[in-house]
């Protein structure tokens, strides 16, 4: 259960909110990493969930916060110089 693609009309946006409302949806698709001008992400899910490591490549993205049960967090994160909250609860 994976969201198979994001439109590209959104790779313009500077803030995102994402409510899975599904435990199925599992993994945020690669194309994450087109939303180069996001500074400020949410996501909101009652099942686990999977960042790819391609979240490295918003460079821009100041606020991430992530409201799940478990979350799968890559390493990648550190590569985020401009993130200043990262909130999981």
């Amino acid at each position: 259960g994976n969201i198979s693609i994001l439109p590209s009309s959104l790779q313009h946006l500077e803030e995102l909110i994402l409510i899975l409302d599904s435990k199925k949806i599992r993994a945020i698709p690669l194309e994450i990493k087109y939303l180069h001008n996001l500074e400020f992400l949410r996501i909101i899910t009652y099942g686990p969930l999977i960042l790819p490591k391609e979240i490295n490549e918003l460079k821009k993205l100041e606020i991430l916060r992530v409201e799940t049960k478990k979350i799968h967090l890559p390493d990648s994160l550190n590569d985020l110089e401009n993130l200043v909250e990262l909130n999981l609860s």
